[in-house]
């Protein structure tokens, strides 16, 4: 919907998130206690988010979350983003983990203007995924338990 009707110059934040040492995790206590950790940030994810934006789990550890960008100084991907740190961070227990982020913002219509192209839709949807999965690695290099942007995020804030 956002794209179908939305003006083709709103901004859509892109959050790529990953699990931090999950390996680690289920090495040290079991990969159920792997899959609680899966749990815990998933419901951590699913609580923080409006009812307009999506989210997906994109393998074993990652997550894609897909946020409408209000206008403005501020982003709204990178301040939910801040808010998910912090919050799956102080997830404390056995079966806490933390995440690395990174976010990725463009507009509705680096997709839009594919809608009725299926396969160049699905391009340019792969290629704002390699933004913030780019910026996802640029946090996991520095440690993890971290937010990066992406080269672009820079145009808009």
């Amino acid at each position: 919907r956002l794209l179908m009707y939305s003006d083709p110059d709103k901004r859509i934040g892109i959050i790529y998130l990953d699990i931090d040492n999950l390996k680690e995790i289920n090495d040290k206590y079991g990969h159920s206690a792997g899959d609680k950790a899966i749990m815990n940030v998933s419901e951590t994810i699913l609580l923080s988010l409006r009812q307009r934006d999506l989210v997906m789990r994109m393998g074993g550890d990652e997550f894609v979350v897909v946020v409408e960008e209000y206008s403005g100084k501020r982003s709204t991907a990178y301040g939910l983003a801040k808010r998910l740190l912090k919050d799956i961070s102080e997830n404390k227990g056995r079966y806490s983990a933390t995440v690395s982020m990174g976010v990725h913002v463009t507009k509705v219509k680096t997709f839009s203007q594919y809608m009725t192209k299926e396969e160049q839709l699905k391009k340019s949807w792969e290629q704002a995924l390699k933004q913030a999965d780019k910026a996802l690695y640029t946090s996991k290099e520095a440690g993890g338990n971290k937010i990066s942007t992406s080269a672009e995020y820079a145009k808009y804030y």
